[in-house]
């Protein structure tokens, strides 16, 4: 694969906001040509995993520093949001699977949550809101996001066992409805089972 940088056509010292602007500016430009598209994400998307992994980073001056010395503000979550936004799960996944450890915030563990609730993982969604509303319980739309899980999940076993009961009742109704017919019609001289 060519240099990712190349591909976007910034430097590799590129600061956060010029990386930001130039896959804008590829994507508004290439929007109509897949194949160059997918080149346009998969650099983006390289650059952004090397950056959060912790691997190395071309600096200024073409010297090498480790990506943890170069980003000690608290991550900068946009881009997958965005993803989710545009229902692309996987890389919002991907993006957030290469975050190391000591900076996985409770805003981390929610938009993996929002990611895993997008791909139909609703256990494992509810898990993820859970551990944001533990970490950061002043964030309303962590613990909203919980709720509405939790909700959702017992909603759902609540239909289950409401529906095998209705099927049930609905079962006896059609036979007893059946037994009576055959009643009435026996005692009115003929015979129902015929």
């Amino acid at each position: 694969m060519k240099n990712p940088y190349d591909i976007l056509g910034i430097p590799q010292d590129a600061n956060e906001a010029a990386l930001r602007e130039a896959y804008r500016s590829l994507a508004r430009q290439y929007e109509d040509n897949p194949r160059r598209m997918d080149e346009i994400n998969n650099a983006y998307d390289s650059i952004i995993l090397a950056r959060g992994s912790g691997g190395y980073a071309a600096g200024g001056g073409g010297q090498s520093q480790p990506a943890a010395e170069q980003y000690t503000a608290a991550p900068d979550f946009g881009d997958v949001r965005r993803r989710i936004q545009e229902g692309r799960f996987d890389d919002a996944l991907t993006l957030l699977d290469g975050t190391p450890q000591q900076r996985r915030t409770a805003e981390w563990y929610y938009l993996k949550g929002c990611a895993q609730r997008g791909r139909g993982w609703l256990e494992e969604a509810e898990k993820l809101f859970y551990a944001a509303a533990e970490m950061d319980p002043g964030q309303r739309e962590y613990h909203s996001a919980y709720e509405d899980m939790r909700s959702r999940r017992v909603g759902r076993q609540n239909g289950q066992t409401a529906r095998k009961r209705s099927d049930d009742d609905g079962c006896c109704t059609i036979c007893g409805g059946l037994i009576c017919a055959d009643c009435c019609c026996e005692c009115l001289g003929g015979d129902g089972c015929c």
